[in-house]
């Protein structure tokens, strides 16, 4: 698929979504695709938050220009129950 998109006439945004299942992801993604779910889904809950944002820390280094993380869903003013877990969402992302 990343061959075939590559072959394109014009830029493509090609993410991969396994939902952070795996061993090494963002070391192998990065040379095939722009983004990477490197989690499961994110809930209504503080502690989804917290694990997400603390799952993504130590892949950072793996970030650059054209490559990324995908944390999920950004998810303000509907979601959760209090503005603080909104604004953490947002620092997050």
């Amino acid at each position: 698929m990343a061959t075939a998109l590559g072959a394109a006439s014009r830029n493509i945004v090609f993410g991969i979504c396994q939902w952070g299942i795996g061993d090494d992801l963002a070391q192998w993604t990065g040379k095939i695709a722009n983004s990477w779910r490197m989690s499961n889904d994110i809930l209504n809950a503080w502690s989804s938050v917290y694990r997400i944002t603390n799952q993504v820390v130590p892949l950072a280094k793996y970030s650059k220009p054209g490559n990324f993380n995908d944390m999920d869903m950004l998810m303000v003013h509907s979601f959760f129950s209090f503005v603080v877990v909104e604004d953490a969402d947002w620092i997050g992302w």
